[in-house]
């Protein structure tokens, strides 16, 4: 009776060790990145073993943004067969990863590598970069929105970057402005935007840079790398005060003609129309795109303006009240 129980006893102990030891053998596994140093997998990638070679290209992927610099270097210094594999290994970080930071640093790394001298691995990199130009630009898009950037359309509506029937070539202006949470670092997202755009439109958006007198939400240096970057790009300084209307830039004999007027804006509540011709703004004449620029950029939001106009060959007087760039 004693050696029954002994034996019931003992079988379900034993059940529960083999379960332990199986759960753990699972756990080292799910571990093994972790386990592994990353200098250890990158050096695997050059093994003369095909399995072992494997293995590292399929376990690199999950170390995230910590890898990254160093298969960089693997791929700088690297042979051929060690450049294929960093540029794979990067790809999968990129495209499949749901951690924003190895997102990032797995682009940013592509794109350092498709500028290297080394043609086969730029080239690599490259190819990389323009299978997946459409994500780039939506990811980028995304994180402009989340910095607290304001990205319109030709027609001057605020642009949802997570539509995905948002048409490609869209956007008109992108403002930064009081809200702008990111420094120069951030930058690269409108540079990744607007280098994908270029590819596909002739003419950049307009960026617009919304100060409060000294007060800029860029650096100078940061303003300058962005315009070395993108030389054609447009940078127009802007005050924190918003009219909401598109004009004629050239202007005209009798001032500055509106083109557009944007739903819900201080210009639309104060009843300024398409085709209306702006003749002062704020008792200084405006003759051109750039004299009415001047005159926003002196006001702050909820200022009071009074806008004189001509609509149809007659002179009328409108009072505004600024908005603010959001």
């Amino acid at each position: 009776m004693i050696l029954a129980d002994q034996i019931r006893l003992a079988v379900p102990l034993a059940l529960l060790i083999a379960v332990a030891v199986a759960g753990a053998a699972v756990g080292e596994d799910d571990r093994s990145t972790a386990v592994r140093s990353i200098e250890a997998l990158i050096a695997d990638l050059n093994s003369d073993n095909f399995g072992v070679r494997r293995r590292a290209t399929l376990e690199l992927p999950k170390a995230g943004a910590k890898a990254v610099g160093p298969l960089s270097e693997a791929a700088r210094t690297g042979p051929l067969g060690v450049q294929i594999r960093v540029v794979r290994i990067l790809r999968e970080m990129y495209a499949s990863s749901d951690d924003e930071a190895t997102i990032d640093r797995a682009e940013e790394a592509l794109e350092i590598l498709a500028e290297s001298a080394n043609r086969s691995l730029a080239a690599r990199a490259d190819r990389v970069l323009a299978l997946h130009e459409e994500l780039r630009e939506q990811r980028a898009l995304v994180q402009i929105e989340k910095l607290g950037g304001i990205i319109k359309g030709q027609n001057g509506k605020v642009i949802d970057p997570n539509n995905p029937k948002r048409p490609l070539a869209s956007i008109g202006l992108i403002v930064l402005g009081s809200g702008w949470k990111g420094g120069d670092e951030e930058l690269k997202y409108i540079k990744r935007v607007l280098r994908s755009y270029i590819k596909r439109v002739p003419r950049l958006p307009v960026l617009y840079v919304s100060s409060s007198g000294n007060s800029s939400p860029i650096s100078k240096k940061g303003r300058e790398e962005l315009q070395a970057a993108l030389p054609t790009l447009v940078i127009q300084d802007r005050g924190r005060s918003h009219l909401g209307i598109g004009t004629d830039r050239f202007g005209n004999p009798d001032g500055c003609r509106v083109t557009q007027v944007t739903l819900g804006t201080a210009a639309a509540q104060a009843g300024i129309l398409v085709r209306d011709v702006i003749t002062r703004f704020g008792g200084q004449p405006t003759r051109d795109f750039e004299a009415l620029i001047e005159g926003i950029k002196a006001t702050q939001p909820g200022d009071k303006v009074k806008v004189e106009i001509l609509r149809g060959g007659r002179q009328m007087t409108l009072e505004v009240v600024m908005g603010e760039w959001k």
